[in-house]
């Protein structure tokens, strides 16, 4: 991953509207965690410097064959903030309505230019719209995209270096929570003129995602994008129980940090940054989640 360079296209319209989490489709009552730091709140504070994506724009750009645009270039209407986080407090107070995405970059400017990687998770973030739907019109779910969430490029301005920082250095939370959805993009590199075609397995962005974000998960909320058909339809139903993905076990910091000099990184300088990332990652999953539901 290059976080901090990057030049997108722009976004095609939003279908706009608000967030619930996580109606089952069978009628399945969702167990009532014991962790009494869960939901929503404990993220609230990080839309100060990163916003989520609404998945209703995520969907219209995607079926229109569009390609998705850098911090910068995200329509104001499809950002959930610290401005618009109402929209996301509405059904269960336990499983947050947010999506997570780990993914490898296809390149050192654009992680995805051809639009493969919004295509190929159409798919869940149709089954998760949907279910935001069933509590209400303005419902959506937010998603986590690091190219559309911090200010990307060599051309940041001095205000945008000053949130990106501040946006790097906390999102980790996004997927240590142990109720947002986490989705590990680990299909097959698509075919195309792409700089970077190693495999997620090997990229250090993407083992530090997948280390952080299953460390204290529910087992309902980890999921594998490649358990799942492409270009199938899902429910949201069944990605909780069908993409679930094994958590590998717990990694200290120090073991982290010895691992990820054995990934592939574009910019070597990033291992020391995401070793970092994963210790405050680490101490806050157990300072502030003491006590989950699995």
């Amino acid at each position: 991953k290059a976080l901090s360079i990057g030049h997108g296209a722009l976004g095609s319209p939003l279908r706009s509207e608000r967030a619930a989490t996580v109606p089952a489709d069978h009628g399945t009552t969702l167990p009532a965690p014991s962790c009494t730091s869960s939901g929503l709140r404990p993220l609230e504070p990080l839309l100060a410097s990163i916003d989520l994506i609404d998945a209703a724009y995520l969907i219209a750009l995607g079926e229109a064959g569009g390609v998705v645009p850098r911090w910068q270039d995200v329509p104001a209407a499809a950002r959930i903030n610290a401005a618009s986080v109402w929209r996301l407090r509405c059904y269960n107070v336990v499983f947050p309505p947010i999506l997570v995405l780990s993914y490898p970059w296809l390149d050192r400017h654009h992680p995805d230019k051809h639009g493969a990687t919004l295509r190929r998770i159409l798919p869940i973030l149709c089954a998760c719209r949907e279910a935001a739907l069933r509590e209400g019109v303005h419902c959506t779910f937010g998603v986590f995209w690091d190219y559309m969430s911090l200010p990307q490029g060599a051309d940041r301005s001095e205000a945008e270096c000053a949130r990106f920082k501040p946006g790097l250095a906390t999102m980790a939370a996004c997927y240590v929570h142990p109720y947002t959805y986490v989705l590990s993009v680990r299909t097959p590199i698509p075919d195309g003129d792409y700089e970077n075609t190693r495999p997620y397995e090997k990229r250090g962005w993407c083992h530090f995602e997948l280390r952080t974000a299953s460390m204290v998960k529910d087992s309902l909320c980890l999921w594998d994008l490649s358990l799942h058909k492409e270009g199938t339809a899902i429910t949201f139903y069944k990605c909780r129980n069908t993409l679930q993905s094994t958590r590998p076990p717990l990694t200290s910091p120090e073991q982290m940090a010895r691992e990820l000099r054995e990934k592939k990184f574009t910019n070597d300088a990033d291992i020391d940054v995401v070793a970092s990332l994963y210790e405050q990652g680490f101490v806050r999953a157990f300072d502030t989640f003491r006590q989950y539901s699995t």
